[in-house]
């Protein structure tokens, strides 16, 4: 129909008249408005927030950043208005959504975007919603830790950098507070998410892990590399801030399970997927994109963030690159597209084969090898120390070695910067190749030239080029002399297809199909283009930046925001109810500062206009470098002590001269099921071991001392206690039976019948037994038959729990004192097997030939117990493998030793007559007798003292056991209420001069060494009229230092020699009087040194030799001389040595009284 005949017909019909004149009207006055208007003012759809005036003075390109500047407007005025204080707006149904904690993601994640663009009435606006955010409480109910860092934290931080506002200092640690129990991984790599109001973490791979709802985990101990592995650049510029170290721990953490993981089957790149307890890589998935994007820019980030001085975050940096450079990277067959694409399978022995696939999310990639070829000297490295051989080699990392050599052919500057030009062409090309002029989420690169349609099937067609890797590309263009353009460098025309998915007509294949075709208002092409546009200065890429926003403005905006859309493909596109966070925060943010003039952000370091440099992030908004570098830790030459006691485990870090740097204690549950019955979870006993570990060493750094700082470690344990576990689980089969359980007396009376009628088979065809029998035990491993030692322990539970008898029998049992098991588990568990025992704990078993130092093959047989169960004995000072995890990864095991022992050595009790005593519970004296085996006649123990060294000849010691030492004092006030502190014995005790007459005995279950009574009983004497509290307090500490007294009289006959001095530990000790008592009774000095952590300390000392730390040698004691010699105390006797003598003789008829008071009870 012509005009004419249009005219003609609207006579006839005076609606269609209306319509048509009505039309012509409109589009008259349109026109009219069009060239008189600003083109804002043109919009058919509502602008939310405020309007401001338009500048007709400003450039093109200013005036185009001020349409980006009105899109966040719109943007943020919608969500305002429709979902504020929620976290997202729904643009198409005005409706809102909390998926991301419901603190309000939005605003947070937008700050920075409003302070540059100038946005006071927006910015105000989101400063009330970060002001009332509640961290303690999310919904859903769990906080995925991820995502918060990069929108929550990464906002509050950047606007902090900008503003300085306090408040935003102050709500971000108060955020990270909430979320910091995402770190209780024994690497400190963090689980997925935790709960804020109860603080419970969890650990999955996915969302759909956990329930949204309750919060109920259902996911593995296993996290993806990004969520592992982004946080470093937010933690360390908030321990810049804040001066707070414990931050800067968190992202160190982070950085040393990385970098000390072992990466040679993924040629040095860090894989997705990752074991959080073991903190090494759980699969050989390489990728740029999802669920790992992140974690390969944040080791650049980091690098320059600490002002060039995290050399290792380069290190591994480079490592990344230089595999995506060389095994990730192809070109595709027709259009010579540059794209990266992920692979799966190992690296070392044979070519990887790649999935093809493109993600939007990995065009980050061409913008971060941009900005790194621009802040780094790739040209030049060795002016940073490194090489890049050095980084990886055939050696190191098999078939994938092979790249760093190929390297060494090219300028790094000018290869990472041809990748990210020519990655940057085909991200902007998939945008331009689509009808929308928006780029799809994935696609699938065709691996030939194809002429048909993707999917469709044609076996007519013939393949007749392949996609293949772009450094064999580029190596065949250097070999030719370079000529020609550089692959995957010439500038890509868009590809148009039609609507039945084919070329236009004459029209080239796009060499891709769509496998993802929504687009999600995603930032990482734009920022790539603005990073190539800053570095290069080619207007190109500005161009193709304006392109793309008037796409978004024509084909995702809706009445109160910008909608993703479902399909790129058709135009225009249908719309998704999302409008992500990061669109304002990210995409609109690098839109607008692509097309300003001058740009108040610079690459350089160096301050431009009122701003400081800024670093760049995909996911994390810029940040200042900071002045703050590993440096600001200070390393020292730290020892530290794991000192797992009978009720509670403390680790302890000690200087050279055994100052206390760091510590940290816990109690641990105690079981006693019945009576004469105590127990011990083994499990538990571990746990609290981790969990003073960790602490102790967030307290190191919180100080300013670096992790490194600790060299070496030492374990000291509580003696005898038995544990048993699986050799095919590592995990205990039964409770651990603790050294003061007395169940095992039936067991006891077993063997006695056995020594006495069977005896022992001392060599081969010679038995001893009856009274022969027992010497010859006593002789094989200077101890009795007793409830006491493992040995009797162990059998009881293989003849009482049917899982250990089973264990046994089946060879699956594995037998350990505790600090068996504990090196057990920190060596690595049952994945390394490391089965150990020390001779100090062994000699307390019942089954160590002293002599020898090797287990006795006549007492296997004579309890009945397989050689295979037994842990390979070690000295006590040697180096027996590195801590598998936590944050003492990779620090050497040097000492284990048990705790009366440790003691002994802590003291320095290194030469034959020396002797030390521990007061605590009970009273632990042992007395160094040098390389002899001294046997006692005086009912006191014969035991190893240490063994320096594997190859060293063992120090041998007599040890006498008191009892009732300090719960004499317990029961003064508890029981008795004559003092209402333990302190308060001396003090009471100091109004008198003496004990009035009176002695105590404190036999309240029976006499140990030298008296062996268990049928004594506890007894006062000499109480008169005269007699009141203080005395009976003077009596208490007096019977200690008889007791002390008649131990140290039967050493001294047993071995020989005389005693100068005692020297002493544990909490009795640091009463003054109660250790001037002990002088005067005793008849000698008594040296108090002022740190008395004499337990942990003797670990430590083992342990610093078996590394030569300080130049300490346990059989050189002058080596030792500067250890523990601050504040030492020497305590000598004042009393008359005939009132000492007659006191003596008074104790002794006073216990005398006390022997066989129970009846049935053999003494």
């Amino acid at each position: 129909m012509d005009l004419r005949s249009l005219f003609r017909l609207t006579r006839s019909r005076p609606l269609l008249r209306n319509i048509v004149y009505g039309s012509i009207v409109f589009l008259a006055l349109y026109a009219l408005v069009y060239t008189t208007a600003p083109r804002r003012a043109l919009s058919i759809i509502p602008h939310y927030g405020h309007e401001e005036p338009f500048d007709e003075s400003l450039s093109v390109w200013d005036r185009r950043a001020a349409e980006v500047r009105g899109a966040f407007i719109h943007a943020y005025g919608g969500y305002m208005r429709y979902a504020a204080p929620s976290d997202e707006l729904k643009p198409v149904s005005n409706g809102r959504v909390n998926n991301f904690n419901g603190w309000g993601v939005t605003a947070f994640d937008s700050l920075d975007t409003m302070l540059l663009m100038g946005l006071k009435h927006e910015y105000n606006h989101a400063l009330r919603v970060v002001r009332q955010a509640d961290f303690r409480r999310s919904e859903p109910p769990f906080v995925p830790f991820f995502e918060t860092i990069i929108r929550y934290l990464g906002g509050l931080l950047s606007a902090y950098a900008l503003s300085k506002d306090e408040m935003l200092l102050r709500r971000a640690e108060e955020m990270v507070k909430q979320l910091d129990p995402v770190f209780n991984s024994t690497t400190g790599l963090p689980y997925y998410a935790v709960n804020p109001s109860t603080y419970v973490e969890f650990c999955a791979v996915r969302v759909s892990d956990i329930d949204r709802h309750s919060g109920v985990h259902k996911g593995s101990g296993v996290g993806v590399l990004a969520e592992i592995a982004s946080l470093q650049v937010e933690y360390t510029y908030l321990a810049k801030l804040t001066g707070k170290y414990e931050h800067f721990n968190r992202s160190q953490a982070v950085m040393k399970a990385l970098g000390s993981a072992d990466l040679k089957l993924t040629s040095g790149m860090l894989p997705i997927r990752w074991n959080l307890t073991s903190g090494e890589a759980s699969d050989y998935h390489l990728s740029v994109g999802a669920q790992a994007d992140s974690a390969h820019e944040y080791l650049l980030k980091l690098y320059l963030l600490t002002g060039k001085t995290d050399k290792k975050s380069l290190e591994m940096y480079l490592q990344a690159t230089t595999h995506i450079l060389t095994d990730l990277l192809y070109l595709s067959p027709t259009r010579n597209l540059l794209y990266v694409t992920d692979t799966f399978t190992p690296t070392f022995d044979r070519p990887t084969s790649a999935s093809h696939v493109f993600e939007h999310l990995s065009c980050f990639l061409p913008g971060l090898l941009a900005l790194g070829a621009h802040t780094l000297p790739l040209d030049n490295l060795d002016a940073l120390g490194i090489k890049v051989e050095d980084l990886g080699n055939e050696k190191s990392f098999g078939l994938g070695g092979k790249a760093y050599k190929m390297l060494k052919h090219y300028n790094l500057k000018d290869l990472h910067m041809w990748a990210a030009e020519g990655l940057a062409q085909t991200c902007w090309v998939t945008y331009a190749d689509q009808p929308t002029g928006l780029g799809p989420d994935e696609i699938m690169m065709d691996l030939t030239m194809r002429t048909h349609a993707w999917g469709e099937e044609d076996s007519q067609s013939s393949a007749k080029q392949y996609t293949y890797l772009w450094m064999d590309a580029v190596e065949r263009w250097r070999s030719s002399g370079g000529r020609g353009v550089i692959p995957g460098l010439a500038d890509p025309k868009p590809v148009i297809y039609g609507e039945d998915g084919r070329p236009e007509a004459g029209g080239k294949v796009r060499d891709y199909a769509i496998r993802k075709p929504s687009y999600l208002l995603r930032p990482e092409t734009i920022e790539s283009l603005y990073l190539l546009w800053k570095v290069t200065g080619d207007e190109k890429w500005r161009l193709r930046g304006w392109d793309i926003f008037q796409a978004i403005e024509r084909e995702t905006k809706t009445r109160s925001g910008y909608a993703s859309l479902q399909f790129v493909d058709r135009s225009p596109a249908p719309k998704e109810d999302s409008m992500p966070s990061y669109f304002m925060a990210e995409t609109l943010k690098y839109l607008y500062l692509m097309f300003l003039e001058e740009d108040p952000i610079s690459l350089d370091e160096r301050p431009i206009k009122p701003l400081r440099p800024y670093l760049f992030s995909v996911s994390f908004p810029r940040l200042p470098v900071a002045n703050f570098s590993m440096a600001a830790l200070k390393t020292g030459q730290f020892i530290g002590a794991l000192d797992c006691g009978t009720t509670s485990v403390r680790f302890i870090v000690f200087d050279q001269h055994a100052d206390i740097i760091a510590q940290h204690q816990l109690e641990f549950p105690q079981y006693y099921p019945h009576p004469g019955w105590h127990e011990h979870d083994a499990d538990e006993i571990q746990q609290h071991a981790d969990k003073c570990v960790e602490v102790t060493m967030k307290t190191l750094e919180s100080e300013g001392w670096s992790k490194d700082s600790v060299k070496v470690i030492g374990i000291t344990n509580q003696r005898e206690t038995t544990v048993a576990w699986s050799r095919k689980t590592g995990k205990p089969l039964c409770k651990a039976i603790v050294w003061t359980d007395s169940r095992t007396k039936n067991t006891v009376a077993h063997y006695e019948h056995k020594l006495q009628n069977e005896g022992i088979q001392v060599s081969p065809g010679v038995w001893k037994k009856g009274k022969d029998g027992v010497e010859a035990l006593r002789s094989i491993t200077g101890l009795p038959l007793s409830t006491y030692f493992s040995g009797i322990k162990l059998r009881w539970m293989i003849d009482n729990y049917p899982e250990v008898t089973k264990a046994h029998d089946s060879d699956d049992l594995l037998f350990g004192t505790v600090e068996s098991w504990v090196a057990y588990n920190l060596l690595g568990g049952v994945e390394k097997g490391i089965h150990i025992g020390e001779v100090t704990n062994a000699s307390r078993t019942l089954l160590l030939n002293m002599t020898t130092l090797k287990w006795e093959p006549s007492l296997l047989e004579f309890f009945g117990f397989r050689n295979s169960i037994l842990p390979k004995l070690v000295s006590t000072s040697e180096v027996y493998g590195n801590v598998a995890y936590g944050p003492l990864k990779g620090v050497p095991i040097g000492g284990l030793v048990g705790d009366q022992q440790a003691a002994l050595i802590g003291n320095k009790c290194l030469t034959e007559g020396e002797a030390k005593c521990t007061y605590g519970t009970g009273a632990f004296l042992l007395f160094n007798t040098g390389a002899d085996i001294v046997k006692s006649n005086h009912g006191l123990l014969s035991t190893v003292a240490y063994q320096a060294g594997p190859n060293a000849k063992p120090v041998y010691a007599l040890e006498g056991s008191i009892a009732v030492a300090g719960s004499a004092v317990k029961w003064l006030r508890d029981t008795m209420h004559i003092i209402d502190s333990a302190a308060e014995i001396n003090t009471l005790a100091a109004r008198e001069r003496d004990s009035g007459g009176v002695y105590f005995v404190t036999a309240f279950s029976g006499l140990l060494a030298p008296y062996w009574d268990p049928g004594a009983a506890g007894l006062l004497i000499g109480i008169s009229q005269y007699t009141n509290p203080a005395h009976i307090a003077r009596a208490t500490l007096e019977a200690n230092a008889y007791q002390t007294r008649a131990v140290i009289e039967s050493m001294k006959l047993d071995s020989g020699n005389d005693l100068k001095h005692l020297k002493v530990d544990g909490g009795m000790t640091n009463g003054d009087l109660a250790m001037s008592v002990l002088a005067d009774i005793g008849g000698f000095d008594v040296v108090r040194p002022e740190m008395r952590e004499s337990t942990a300390l003797g670990a430590a000392l083992c342990a610093g030799a078996a590394v030569k730390l300080f130049g300490w040698d346990l059989s050189q004691p002058p080596t030792l001389s500067q250890v523990n010699t601050k504040g030492t105390r020497v305590f000598t006797p004042d009393l008359e040595e005939s009132d000492r003598q007659q006191r003596w003789q008074n104790w002794q008829k006073a216990v005398e009284r006390s022997k066989g008071w129970e009846e049935g009870v053999d003494a």
